[in-house]
């Protein structure tokens, strides 16, 4: 039934009423007046009826408009705030009934999830408040707390409180690793701390109720500035006196041939590495080993002198193997076979000083020197051994290369890393000196800077025999005078 249905139904049933009420006023001759007065009562009651029903429908009708703009905003900045999308009315016309129950069920479904989006605001809020309190910092403005903030607000909450939490990690960082140095420092020198010392640095650092200020942080900067000067003092006094004890017994671990495995102190004062006891058995090192190296200095002597002479020969041997040496015409190779010479005499010397002193109580890797000595010049001869076997080696190999294709093996020689063995004496050989085996270039790879060029060559006694095949301790025999032989070059 609808509207008009239901009005044209009530106005039969007034007008059947009316004649009814008319009909029985004309039996009983009514007059006009008090027809009149009777029916007035009646429309002015009517009239009310219809008067309240259009005010009532009038407010409904504005509240649908209004509901409808106030929805549909509320709607909006909540999905926004939640970072949602935009909510799809669907073909609903603004400003209906049907639009306004579609929104207002929509705010139903996001009332949950907007009261845990503000809850998480207030909590940010508080936490932004706790972090300041604890940086000494002034807190944020909190109007808004309890209110759903707009995206770019709520950003630059968060964005502030990740703020105030990286330089509360930063504060603390910088005062832990503050402390921890002032202690390590304080460590070091076996000093302890004062009171006001220890109450700065003695504090609960996890407290809720501890302040990272920056006026505290300055003063425990200072403190350790404080502490470091006084502790580059107290360095600079033990570094003098423990070098000047190292220095001491590095001297005499050089005289006693001692190896470097042996050597248990580093050459610096570290302090995590050296203390009071390390200082006294540093002493003790060097009663010990001076009492040894008077005891047994002509043998030690002997074994030193006699290392540096072998430093010496392997060094000529290197220069003597460089062809560049005999190209050189500014005298180098003169020098070189006089330094020979002295090495090789020098070496005599000291093997035979060193046999004469032989002390089996004295060992260097588990033998005497005299011994270990004679292991030297013994490894090198097997060394120089194993190359002239592998020259043979690829020297037949090349002939066969030759032989069958017409052509020499590709390969070039390689001569075999040496493992001879090696001085424990840091005297003698430092990084950048050579080893007891391995020859390296000396003199005659000098470049030539004066003297005359000649075409005719120089020819040297001996220069031309190959020097792996020398024995230092052998004397070379004098030329047979009936065999003729190559004049030598006399140089003024």
């Amino acid at each position: 039934m609808s509207v008009v249905d239901k009005s044209q139904e009530l106005i039969k049933y007034f007008n059947r009423n009316m004649d009814k009420l008319k009909k029985m006023w004309d039996e009983i001759e009514m007059k006009e007046d008090m027809r009149l007065e009777r029916t007035t009562t009646f429309y002015e009651t009517m009239k009310d009826v219809i008067d309240f029903m259009v005010n009532e429908e009038t407010t409904n009708y504005n509240e649908v408009f209004e509901d409808s703009r106030k929805f549909w905003d509320e709607v909006h900045t909540t999905r926004v705030a939640l970072g949602l999308e935009k909510f799809d009315i669907g073909c609903l016309r603004p400003n209906t009934i049907a639009y306004c129950k579609t929104l207002k069920k929509e705010i139903e479904h996001l009332a949950e999830e907007k009261e845990k989006l503000i809850q998480k605001q207030m909590d940010t809020f508080e936490e932004v408040e706790a972090l300041c309190q604890r940086l000494s910092l002034s807190a944020p403005c909190q109007e808004q707390k309890g209110v759903l903030l707009d995206p770019k607000k709520w950003m630059e909450l968060q964005e502030e409180r990740s703020r105030l939490v990286e330089l509360l990690e930063k504060r603390r960082t910088e005062f832990l690793n503050a402390r921890a140095d002032i202690m390590k420092l304080k460590g070091y020198m076996k000093k302890l701390c004062s009171s006001r010392e220890s109450t700065m640095l003695n504090v609960d650092v996890d407290g809720e109720d501890f302040v990272y200020s920056e006026d505290f942080l300055d003063e425990v900067k200072f403190l350790l500035e404080e502490t470091q000067a006084e502790y580059d003092e107290w360095k600079q006094q033990r570094a003098s006196a423990y070098n000047d004890a190292i220095l001491q017994l590095r001297s005499l671990y050089d005289k006693c041939s001692v190896p470097e495995l042996n050597r248990l102190f580093p050459d610096d004062f570290i302090p995590d590495f050296v203390d009071d006891s390390s200082m006294d058995k540093i002493q003790d090192e060097i009663a010990e080993y001076d009492s040894r190296y008077q005891r047994f200095k002509e043998l030690y002597d002997a074994y030193y002198n006699w290392s540096a002479a072998w430093n010496d020969h392997v060094q000529v041997e290197a220069d003597l193997a460089d062809p560049n040496v005999y190209k050189n015409r500014a005298g180098h190779i003169q020098q070189v076979l006089t330094r020979q010479k002295d090495a090789e005499k020098r070496l005599k010397l000291y093997i035979k000083k060193l046999e004469a002193l032989n002390d089996p109580s004295i060992q260097i890797y588990g033998m005497s020197l005299y011994e270990r000595a004679l292991q030297i010049i013994d490894d090198d001869k097997k060394q120089k051994e194993l190359e002239r076997q592998l020259k043979l080696e690829q020297k037949k190999e090349n002939l066969k290369m030759e032989a069958l294709y017409g052509t020499k093996s590709p390969r070039s020689l390689r001569k075999p890393q040496r493992h001879g063995t090696t001085f424990a004496r840091q005297s003698l050989f430092d990084d950048t000196a050579i080893s007891a085996i391995i020859p390296v270039k000396g003199l005659g790879s000098e470049v030539r800077v004066f003297g005359p060029k000649t075409s005719s060559p120089k020819h040297l006694t001996g220069a031309d025999r190959t020097p792996l095949r020398r024995d230092p301790f052998k004397t070379p025999k004098r030329p047979n005078t009936k065999t003729p032989t190559k004049t030598p070059i006399k140089r003024n």
